[in-house]
């Protein structure tokens, strides 16, 4: 359980981190590279960079709505075993396989 609290936290840190990023205003984003935050990469806006290094985000899952899966923490061991370092989340609550909450 502490290895999927542990991903869980650096998940959500980093979803908080890419609102923020998404937030600022373009003054900010004209800073220099060596600004704190996961942000667009200055030289190619199409990257991420992280405390103005680039960074590739590696993820995803076998559903949109990661907390509806009835095994998410064996699925988090998955990602997280073959180099995922991102999640994608999709906030619905439809009945969709019969074991939504």
């Amino acid at each position: 359980m502490k290895t999927f609290n542990s991903f869980f936290q650096a998940t959500v840190q980093g979803i908080l981190l890419c609102i923020v990023a998404s937030s600022a205003s373009s003054s900010a984003a004209a800073a220099s590279d060596d600004a704190a935050g996961l942000r667009p990469y200055t030289k190619n806006p199409r990257y991420w960079q992280y405390n103005g290094r680039p960074v590739l985000l590696l993820g995803g899952s076998k559903d949109d709505n990661l907390f509806q899966i009835p095994d998410l923490q064996a699925h988090l061991d998955e990602i997280r075993a073959a180099g995922g370092n991102y999640l994608r989340n999709t906030m619905s609550d439809r009945n969709d396989k019969g074991f939504e909450v």
